[in-house]
């Protein structure tokens, strides 16, 4: 995930700073950076220009946090949003309630990160946020 769990991915960085108008989509190039130069860290001998992100640390501020991953769910992912909505948001208890949630979990982490790196935490997390605001 983004936002509260995380925010990732240069491109993430800038759609969400151009999206909260804290940066203008015209003053950085689009995949700036694939620019071999910036790959050879020599930022000098760049065609493309860089988002500058100030200050990324802004996502984790309580206001952001939330914003930043609902964001993300509803521009870049919004396929997965509407597989997030097929889980229950109180806690499992039937077995079978828990293998859904369990399914879920996995496509959804599947689903951001092209793996299921951590996804029994990820899953861990969920439960432990159902049973807050349940």
């Amino acid at each position: 995930m983004i936002g509260f769990k995380q925010l990732t991915g240069r491109s993430n960085y800038a759609d969400y700073w151009t999206f909260k108008g804290w940066i203008l989509s015209t003053s950085f190039t689009a995949s700036w950076w694939t620019d071999p130069a910036y790959i050879a860290h020599n930022r000098s001998g760049m065609t493309k220009t860089p988002a500058m992100i100030d200050a990324p640390q802004r996502v984790a501020l309580p206001e952001n946090s939330l914003d930043s991953g609902g964001f993300y769910l509803r521009f870049e992912r919004p396929k997965v949003t509407r597989h997030i909505d097929m889980d229950s948001s109180q806690p499992a208890i039937s077995d079978s309630d828990k293998q859904k949630e369990r399914q879920i979990s996995r496509d959804v982490t599947y689903a951001i990160n092209g793996g299921y790196i951590d996804w029994e935490r990820r899953l861990d997390f969920t439960r432990f946020a159902k049973e807050i605001i349940s």
